[in-house]
C-alpha cells in the first residue's frame, strides 16, 4: 500500500512549462482532455491521435504534453497513428476507448514500450485554492523499479510503481530539493533542485523515460490548474 506523507509543509515546484488552454474554462459542463506523449517506443517518431475519428492532436513527440481541448462526455475512442499517417490506410500504434465525465479534466497517457504501449487515462483536479498549492507525482518509467520520494531529506512517497500514480498532496507554497530514490540503500536515481511551488496552482511530476536505455531517465513538471 503506498504511503503518503504530508509531515513535510512543501513539495515541489514548476520547472517552467507553461501549459496553454484552447479555451477558457469557464465551461464546467465540458469536459477538458489534454495528451502527454510518455511512451519510450514512441521516442524516434511523433504521433498523430484521433478521439472519435476526427484529429485532435498532432504530431507530439516523447515527452510533450498537448494543450487542452474540450470535448463531450461520454465514451470516446482513441487511436493513436505515426505522425502522418493516412487513418483509412494505415493501422494504429494503439487504439483504446476511454468513458470521461462532464466537468472533468483527464490526461490521455501513451505509456510502456514496444508491444506493451497501453493508454492510461488520468483524472486530474481542476479546483485551486488560493493559498496553497497540489502536487501528484506519476510513475510512467516502464524499466524503472518503485521509486520513493524525497523533499528536502523527508521521505514523502514510498514504494511508487510503474503505471501508478499518487494522490495530489495539498501543500503550503516554498521550494525545496527533491530527490527520486530506488533500492533499499535509497540510492539517489534523480534529483530536482530548488523547485518552488506557487500558490493556487496544481502540478504533476511525471517520471518517463529508460533507467538503461534511451531515451534516458527524466521528469516532466505539468501544471494542472484550472483557469477561470
Amino acid at each position: 500500500m503506498k504511503k503518503i506523507l504530508y509531515s513535510i509543509v512543501s513539495i515541489l515546484s514548476l520547472l517552467s512549462i507553461f501549459m496553454q488552454f484552447d479555451q477558457v474554462y469557464a465551461n464546467q459542463g465540458e469536459v477538458n482532455l489534454r495528451f502527454l506523449n510518455a511512451s519510450v517506443d514512441s521516442s524516434s517518431q511523433r504521433v498523430d491521435v484521433y478521439i472519435n475519428k476526427e484529429k485532435n492532436f498532432s504530431n507530439i513527440s516523447f515527452k510533450e504534453v498537448s494543450r487542452f481541448i474540450q470535448v463531450s462526455d461520454g465514451k470516446l475512442k482513441i487511436k493513436v497513428y505515426p505522425e502522418g499517417a493516412d487513418p483509412k490506410k494505415e493501422k494504429p500504434l494503439l487504439s483504446e476507448k476511454v468513458k470521461v465525465k462532464k466537468g472533468e479534466s483527464y490526461t490521455i497517457s501513451l505509456i510502456g514500450e514496444k508491444r506493451e504501449m497501453e493508454i492510461l487515462l488520468l483524472t486530474d483536479d481542476r479546483i485551486t485554492k488560493e493559498d496553497k498549492s497540489k502536487l501528484r507525482i506519476v510513475h510512467f518509467s516502464p524499466d524503472t523499479p518503485s521509486v520513493n520520494i524525497f523533499g528536502n531529506g523527508n521521505e514523502v512517497i514510498t514504494n511508487l510503481e510503474f503505471g501508478e500514480i499518487s494522490a495530489y498532496g495539498e501543500l503550503e507554497p516554498t521550494t525545496l530539493d527533491l530527490e527520486f530514490r530506488i533500492g533499499d540503500q535509497g540510492e539517489v536515481l534523480y534529483k530536482i533542485p530548488n523547485l518552488e511551488l506557487e500558490a493556487g496552482v496544481n502540478y504533476s511530476i511525471f517520471a518517463l523515460g529508460s533507467l538503461e536505455g534511451e531515451p534516458g531517465f527524466d521528469v516532466l513538471i505539468t501544471q494542472d490548474t484550472v483557469t477561470e
